[in-house]
């Protein structure tokens, strides 16, 4: 029935706010791509949608722009691709990410 919330979507929503307070009091408030720090919708549960399993916490924008069927392997081709093509030297090497762990991706022409 639309409107109405079960009892399982409740204590998984509980669930999901204990969490993200964990989560931001030992990492900080900002999306683990990008850095920012969420003004209205809060970090969202991104999780692979293959297997349910909990990946971490994005800002409403990245969590929309990563496509539920994309995978590690797809990202870095199409990070190469991208790389490849731009004049720009700073799209050659992908060194932070917004929380801070480093992974360096060069593209060799």
């Amino acid at each position: 029935m639309a409107g109405k919330t079960s009892a399982n979507d409740w204590k998984t929503r509980q669930m999901i706010q204990a969490a993200r307070a964990e989560h931001i009091a030992q990492h900080g408030p900002g999306c683990q791509i990008c850095g920012t720090v969420p003004k209205t919708r809060g970090l969202q549960w991104d999780h692979d949608h293959k297997t349910g399993k909990h990946r971490g916490w994005l800002c409403w924008k990245c969590n929309r722009a990563l496509p539920s069927w994309v995978t590690s392997r797809w990202l870095f081709l199409a990070a190469a691709y991208v790389a490849a093509a731009s004049d720009d030297p700073a799209d050659k090497v992908v060194t932070t990410f917004g929380d801070g762990r480093k992974v360096t991706v060069t593209v060799i022409e």
